[in-house]
């Protein structure tokens, strides 16, 4: 048994999928190995993403800036921590609404990242 991804709401063993691919525009078609197929959102093929996975958290010791393009300028917001994800990329994270962590390379105009502001 390896791991369980969400689909359609159920969490599936990612051992049971024959096969998962986008069929149109925000659809994606996930076929379990007794034949089932289950229509869901594309977004849940994310899931099956390796470089999604985080395998270590690790803190930076100086701070790190992503730099953002939006329409007047372009912002840089400071990062601390940084994902080593399965895929083997190190990806910046960004603390949400102080709530919980996302990838800041994943966000709207996002350019790159650099070792001090300026």
């Amino acid at each position: 048994m390896s791991r369980f991804v969400m689909v359609n709401g159920e969490y599936v063993n990612t051992d049971m999928i024959a096969s998962a691919r986008k069929v149109g525009r925000d659809r994606a078609s996930v076929i379990l190995k007794d034949g089932t197929e289950h229509i869901t959102h594309s977004i849940e093929l994310d899931a099956f993403d390796d470089r999604n996975k985080i395998v270590q958290v690790i803190p930076v010791s100086s701070p790190l800036y992503v730099i953002y393009e939006t329409d007047d300028a372009a912002v840089e917001e400071v990062i601390s921590y940084l994902a080593l994800t399965e895929s083997g990329e190190l990806r910046p994270l960004i603390l949400v609404s102080g709530q919980y962590f996302d990838f800041a390379d994943d966000g709207e105009g996002y350019l790159g990242m650099r070792e001090s502001a300026g």
